[in-house]
């Protein structure tokens, strides 16, 4: 039998998976091109997303933008060797 949490995953992605077609099929049939119809259905099927999960991600957001803010400052400040030095993550 299957584990449930893989269970939950699978039928949620496809769930999501189907969302995400319909709404690039509506955009492609709009005129739009597929890979730009591809990206504007993935921006509104998060839109759709429960907002437990939409604050789960904005959260992520938040943090990762301070530190990408951080390490943007310090390698415009910093000169070659401290530069290097910089964490990438």
């Amino acid at each position: 039998m299957e584990d449930l949490s893989a269970l939950r995953r699978d039928k949620l992605t496809g769930v999501i998976g189907t969302a995400h077609r319909k709404l690039q099929a509506i955009l492609v049939e709009s005129g739009i091109d597929p890979a730009i119809a591809r990206m504007i259905a993935a921006t509104r099927v998060y839109q759709l997303l429960p907002a437990a999960v939409r604050q789960q991600l904005a959260t992520a957001e938040t943090e990762i933008a301070a530190r990408i803010a951080t390490l943007y400052r310090d390698v415009m400040r910093g000169d070659a060797a401290t530069i290097k030095e910089l964490p990438t993550e």
